[in-house]
């Protein structure tokens, strides 16, 4: 099955069920991917998330997958780890037990006005259906005076560094799939809806259609990564 053709057509449900396919080998397939590197990004995120945590409530991990980045913050704040896929959540539970889960939809949160502390996310966002969506409810759900910090992969504004990145993407997914002998398609999904989302997706003007003041976007990885943050 080709997965990026196949989301133009049903992304949520495609989304879903590639995922749920990747998900016992997704934790080390990202570590390969960033070169381990994208344990210190989420630890920057956090750190950042904290500047402007409302006092009450809870912070949402939206798109929490195996639960790395919510169990981190569970160790001094109070966290839920929401994910599209049930297979993600499965991951999680078996790293921590008592970590809070549940299953939702990022364009559709199941929460109601003005009770996140905070939002975090990290390599979500180019998945979810609708991007728009998505970035209404998280502006909904905050608190005001919260803050949302989403990480996800980027294409280098550098055209050489962009050169680089691509070819780098190019050379480790063949090799990732073939270490851990899993589904070829879903990865070379991943591979495919990096560079697309690079392409043609502005994420900051998401976040500021959605009302989110002092949006900005950090890079990280020369580029390849971006950290964008936003205060309702």
């Amino acid at each position: 099955m080709d997965y990026f053709e196949k989301t133009k057509e049903n992304k949520p449900e495609t989304v879903r069920h590639m995922f749920d396919q990747v998900a016992p080998k997704y934790d080390c397939f990202n570590r390969i991917l960033s070169l381990g590197l994208d344990k210190l990004w989420r630890k920057r995120a956090i750190r950042n998330l904290k500047t402007n945590l409302a006092q009450e409530g809870f912070i949402l991990d939206m798109g929490c997958g195996s639960g790395d980045l919510a169990i981190d913050i569970s160790h001094h704040d109070t966290v839920i780890g929401m994910d599209f896929c049930r297979g993600m959540l499965k991951e999680a539970a078996l790293k921590n037990k008592s970590l809070p889960l549940c299953q939702g939809d990022a364009t559709q949160l199941p929460f109601a006005n003005n009770v996140l502390r905070g939002v975090i996310s990290a390599f979500v966002i180019r998945n979810v259906g609708s991007l728009a969506n998505c970035c209404h409810e998280v502006y909904r759900c905050l608190q005001p005076g919260a803050k949302v910090v989403i990480l996800e992969f980027a294409l280098p504004q550098n055209p050489i560094f962009r050169i680089g990145f691509l070819t780098y993407l190019k050379i480790m997914f063949p090799i990732a799939c073939s270490l851990f002998k899993g589904d070829t398609e879903a990865y070379e999904y991943l591979r495919k809806s990096i560079q697309s989302f690079g392409e043609n997706i502005n994420v900051v003007e998401h976040l500021e259609n959605a009302g989110f003041n002092h949006v900005k976007a950090t890079p990280l990885l020369l580029g390849g990564v971006n950290m964008y943050e936003g205060i309702k």
